[in-house]
């Protein structure tokens, strides 16, 4: 069960890198999602928690971040050199 529930959150991550929105992206993957997790034991409430832990870890890093390009416009109005491997740094909870 805890290797579908760590895949299920690498596979809603690496979708969130191609895919904006998130409800689209729960669109296509509830139908696959639900009954699987249903079936080993997940309840239905549960059964969002995998794919927000997913979509939400990468939403900083994503290029198609909505605020992304407004981002990257404000910290280079500083003197520091602000760019995207910055904002990427900053965001990765390393």
């Amino acid at each position: 069960m805890a290797i579908l529930v760590v895949g299920f959150v690498l596979a809603s991550g690496f979708i969130n890198l191609f895919m904006g929105s998130s409800s689209a992206k729960w669109v296509i993957l509830e139908p696959i999602s639900v009954p699987v997790m249903m079936t080993v034991g997940i309840t239905l409430a549960a059964t969002p928690t995998p794919y927000r832990i997913g979509d939400s870890s990468t939403n900083s890093i994503t290029p198609l971040m909505t605020y992304f390009a407004f981002v990257i416009t404000i910290g280079a109005k500083y003197p520091s050199g602000f760019g995207i491997e910055s904002l990427v740094s900053l965001m990765l909870s390393i």
